[in-house]
């Protein structure tokens, strides 16, 4: 405790858990776009702060550079990934995926 700051309780830290395929993804644009600072996240996060759960865990990334992107992810990883996916696609293929990745500009 510090002085001056007082406390019921402790609190821990907040250390959310990522996904090994999150950890890959992050690791894989870290290498080949070091320069660039981006967006990129998992929507199974959301799930502690909300009353509607999120049944499939989707990662989310979100830059401007998002072609190169895509066929970089495409050649190096086993995930479906999904460019700019309109609300057709998001129905018919993100929602039977297993593994979605998304990335939008």
């Amino acid at each position: 405790m510090k002085r001056g700051i007082y406390t019921i309780s402790e609190k821990p830290d907040f250390k959310p858990e990522v996904s090994e395929d999150f950890l890959k993804l992050v690791k894989i644009i870290s290498k080949t776009f070091d320069e660039v600072k981006y967006c990129i996240w998992e929507t199974d996060r959301m799930n502690q702060f909300t009353n509607h759960l999120s049944s499939k865990k989707m990662i989310i990334f979100e830059k401007d550079f998002v072609e190169t992107l895509y066929y970089e992810l495409k050649d190096k990883t086993d995930l479906d990934i999904f460019l700019n996916p309109d609300e057709e696609e998001f129905e018919y293929y993100i929602s039977e995926s297993s593994k979605p990745v998304i990335i939008k500009n």
